[in-house]
């Protein structure tokens, strides 16, 4: 299928409500904290991204898979996973190829990645790039519940009672996480493989999409209460080569009457510095939870709902 190559960058800012969940624990269970702010690293997005996609129908490396083995199953290793997803074998020095195949991997193409075996060494920097996921509300707080387990341990001396274990979860988290999106990070590789046209609309519109809806529909028993509340996109134009970083830090959020408010008035003075290069904004949200303020209506705001991308007109939540 013919792909479109796409010059312009992107940057944005992505927020994920997580509500008596544990959207990234830490080695101990507990959620994720940098001193006294909670916060969500980068992998823990991507893992959500990946999963989305890749129940999506979409082809994706960078995921764990499994073999059976002498009766047993087990993780593949990255060899296999390559010579399962590309139905062949992974030659010795063929790392021209390999980085072929990898770029057909939505994953790759958005993320990248680092592919060490054999004599095959690619380090891929993707084109899409997120920053380390922080909380926005100051009234998070953890709460440690008590789990009963069914079954009970044999190797104590108490074996005839079942198990105690407990889980830490917050109550109200709301993680931003800042992203960019450099379509020339892939100029080396587009010159040295053969019809590789470098990173392509429908890999942005993959992205996009994913944007919307990778941790709402992600079910485990942590994860459960986490969705997307909100997502920004600020497009440049395509001959721009300006550079915006870390956009989530100058967004605000607070409860007013009992909804959730997103404020944009730190990041429109931001973007308002780099007025001549934006295209256009667009900004998907949860309409039924969540108020959007702070817009500069001289920057080009597009408004829709996360929900079912439904255009909603500017001023509606006034």
């Amino acid at each position: 299928m013919k792909m479109t190559p796409m010059n312009n960058r992107v940057y944005g800012i992505l927020i994920s409500l997580c509500s008596r969940g544990n959207f990234n624990a830490d080695f101990y269970g507990n959620p994720r904290k940098q001193g006294d702010t909670y916060v969500a690293t980068p992998f823990s997005i991507k893992y959500a991204f990946r999963d989305y996609l890749d129940k999506n129908g979409e082809k994706v490396f960078y995921i764990k898979s499994f073999k059976a083995d002498k009766g047993k199953i087990s993780p593949m290793q990255m060899k296999g996973r390559y010579e399962t997803l590309f139905e062949k074998k992974l030659e010795n020095d063929s790392s021209l190829s390999v980085a072929k195949d990898l770029f057909t991997c939505i994953d790759v193409i958005n993320f990248g990645g680092t592919f060490a075996e054999s004599k095959n060494n690619l380090s891929i920097t993707g084109a899409v790039q997120f920053t380390e996921g922080v909380n926005l509300y100051a009234e998070t707080e953890t709460i440690r519940e008590d789990i009963l387990s069914p079954f009970a341990n044999s190797k104590k001396d108490d074996a005839n009672n079942t198990t105690l274990g407990s889980r830490a979860i917050v109550d109200e988290a709301h993680y931003a996480f800042g992203f960019s999106i450099n379509p020339s990070e892939y100029r080396n590789f587009v010159e040295a493989i053969e019809e590789f046209e470098g990173y392509t609309k429908e890999a942005y519109e993959a992205f996009k999409e994913a944007s919307l809806y990778a941790v709402t529909e992600m079910n485990s028993v942590a994860k459960v209460g986490c969705e997307n509340e909100c997502s920004i996109f600020v497009e440049c134009k395509e001959e721009s080569k300006v550079v915006m970083a870390n956009l989530h830090q100058y967004v605000d959020f607070y409860k007013e009457d009992g909804m959730g408010v997103i404020d944009l008035t730190r990041l429109n003075r931001y973007l308002n510095c780099h007025k001549a290069h934006i295209d256009k904004i667009e900004v998907y949200y949860n309409q039924i939870t969540t108020k959007i303020k702070g817009i500069n209506e001289e920057l080009n705001y597009n408004l829709f709902s996360i929900l079912n991308r439904e255009p909603i007109s500017l001023g509606s939540d006034k």
